[in-house]
């Protein structure tokens, strides 16, 4: 595996690691309305090529939480620290430049289809047969 997969396997990965994080540790935040937690972004909007703004928490807070993940996150981190000071480039580069309800939401659908999808296996048959 090459630099460039073993990255974006690694920000695939802290993807999920952050929304996990998100949606258990906060939620309470968003519920007391902290707005110094939260700032917009632009998004380009495919169909009408404007632009939309969603919301996510501020560069300094994702870093800060992230950094915490693992040794493996605070070196990219420290690494791409050395290439810009630019805090909102590296949650860019890092993949995490999205509203995080939205993506969560987003999951929970994909969740929810797969489970549709899914034959039941010879083992759940065997359990309504018997039980």
């Amino acid at each position: 595996m090459g630099i460039v997969e073993e990255f974006e396997e690694f920000k695939a990965q802290l993807k999920e690691k952050w929304l996990n994080y998100y949606q258990v540790n906060l939620s309470c935040l968003e519920k007391n309305k902290l707005q110094i937690l939260q700032c917009e972004f632009p998004v380009n909007n495919v169909n009408t090529g404007a632009k939309e703004y969603q919301i996510r928490p501020i560069d300094s807070i994702i870093l800060s939480i992230i950094i915490s993940f693992d040794q493996k996150t605070k070196d990219y981190i420290q690494f791409l620290s050395m290439a810009t000071n630019d805090t909102y480039r590296i949650v860019e580069l890092l993949g995490l430049n999205f509203d995080p309800k939205i993506e969560l939401e987003k999951r929970k659908e994909e969740r929810a289809k797969n489970q549709l999808i899914e034959p039941p296996s010879p083992l759940d048959e065997f359990r309504n047969k018997n039980f």
